[in-house]
C-alpha cells in the first residue's frame, strides 16, 4: 500500500489493492433496475438518487482498508456513516457539490472517492479553491485502486467523461464522522 499526503491540511491520496475487483464493482452498479441513466447524456446527479452500497464482504474488505489507511494518517477514530455508488458513462459528470451535512458537523468529518474502475482517460476529480485570493483548482486524476479523501465541506465536481473510448467510471464514495 502507498500513501501519499497531498497538500496535508485537505488532502490525503493512497492506492489499494482489493481482492475482488469484479465483485466490488457489482456491488457498488447493482442498481441498473432501480436507476437507469441514459447513455451519451450529460447528467448530473445528487447523492440522494444514488443507492446505497449492500454490506458484502469485498465491500467490508474495501471499508476495513480504507479506514485503515485514514487511521495511519489522522488523530481521529473514525467511522463509516454513508456508502454510495456512483458509475459514469460517456458525457456524463458529476455536478460541482459538498458532502457538507451541519446536522453531523465536526472539524473532523471526512469524506472519500474510491475508484472501483477507472483509469487516466476518465475525467478528473476537481476541487477547486480559493485561498489567499488565490485561485487554486486540485485535479486527482482517476485509476482503479485510488482513494482520495478530503473535508466534507470541500467543494468538488468531475469532468466530463468526454473520451469514447474510456471505460465507465465506477467510484465508491462515503462519509466519515469522528466516533463517540
Amino acid at each position: 500500500m502507498r500513501i501519499t499526503p497531498i497538500i496535508e491540511t485537505y488532502f490525503l491520496e493512497a492506492e489499494i489493492d482489493i481482492s475482488d475487483w469484479d465483485a466490488l464493482c457489482d456491488a457498488a452498479t447493482n442498481f441498473e433496475t432501480k436507476y437507469d441513466v441514459p447513455m451519451n447524456t450529460i447528467q448530473y446527479e445528487d447523492t440522494a438518487l444514488m443507492p446505497r452500497i449492500e454490506d458484502t464482504p469485498v465491500v467490508k474488505e474495501m471499508v476495513d482498508k480504507i479506514l485503515k489507511t485514514i487511521g495511519q494518517a489522522t488523530n481521529y477514530e473514525l467511522c463509516l456513516y454513508e456508502l454510495w455508488g456512483c458509475k459514469k458513462q460517456y458525457k456524463q459528470s458529476m455536478m460541482f457539490h459538498s458532502h457538507w451535512n451541519p446536522k453531523e458537523h465536526h472539524e473532523a468529518n471526512l469524506s472519500f472517492a474510491f475508484y472501483a474502475q477507472a483509469d487516466e482517460r476518465n475525467g478528473d476529480l476537481c476541487f477547486p479553491m480559493h485561498v489567499y485570493n488565490c485561485y487554486i483548482e486540485r485535479k486527482f486524476t482517476p485509476g482503479r485502486g485510488k482513494l482520495v479523501v478530503f473535508p466534507s465541506w470541500l467543494f468538488h465536481y468531475t469532468q466530463h467523461e468526454d473520451n469514447p473510448e474510456a471505460q465507465d467510471r465506477i467510484v465508491i464514495s462515503g462519509n466519515l464522522a469522528v466516533k463517540e
